[in-house]
């Protein structure tokens, strides 16, 4: 089977980043490329890689009785065991759902992330 993993990277320019919107940056992060869909159901191998559930259950199923496996985008060994991402899962779902009325870019989002982590009145420096 091909890949299937969620690929954070900041692999693109800094100013291609900027122009992109939500709806862009989940479609290029969260798409999983066995299937070529957006993750929906999104699951962790032990070793932390995330892959579309589905996906990864007949990565596992193909096998057969082994009980460790090749994590099929690092190469580690690792126990078939699926680590289930409730939150993240919502995130997407959330943002699926409302990514047509969000208007939100990435430096918007940056933004906010600046101000969120700004020193405040009394942190120590």
């Amino acid at each position: 089977y091909p890949l299937c993993a969620l690929a954070v990277s900041d692999e693109r320019p800094v100013s291609t980043q900027s122009t992109w919107g939500l709806r862009e940056i989940i479609a290029e992060e969260m798409t999983c490329s066995m299937s070529l869909d957006l993750i929906a159901d999104p699951v962790a191998t032990e070793c932390g890689q995330i892959y579309e559930r589905e996906s990864l259950e007949k990565w596992f199923a193909s096998a057969g009785s082994k009980k460790t496996i090749v994590d099929p985008n690092t190469g580690e060994q690792i126990r078939k065991t699926i680590i289930p991402l409730p939150k993240l899962r919502n995130i997407l779902r959330y943002c699926e759902e409302y990514s047509d009325n969000i208007n939100a870019d990435i430096s918007a989002l940056q933004e906010a992330d600046a101000k969120r982590n700004a020193p405040k009145p009394g942190d120590a420096r």
